[in-house]
């Protein structure tokens, strides 16, 4: 999971919505990438955990967003 958190990093990711019952370990691997990357500015990352809502919902938080946090939305499905 590291791996891919420094990866959003690396492509410019600006907003990363986890759910699920490890979403806030899961939301802090992204914030550790997106610190251990340097320029706080370039590289920052707004996330946000979500432990007891559904798919459809968190979606329709994303969508919703605006500004520079604004664009398309992708699903990833991780399954352990």
């Amino acid at each position: 999971m590291p791996e891919l958190a420094a990866q959003f990093v690396a492509d410019g990711v600006v907003f990363v919505a986890v759910l699920g019952p490890a979403c806030r370990e899961i939301e802090e691997l992204v914030d550790a990438a997106s610190i251990a990357a340097g320029s706080p500015q370039r590289n920052f990352i707004l996330t946000s955990s979500h432990p007891d809502e559904s798919v459809e919902d968190v979606l329709e938080f994303a969508e919703s967003l605006s500004g520079e946090y604004a664009g398309p939305v992708q699903v990833l499905e991780i399954k352990q």
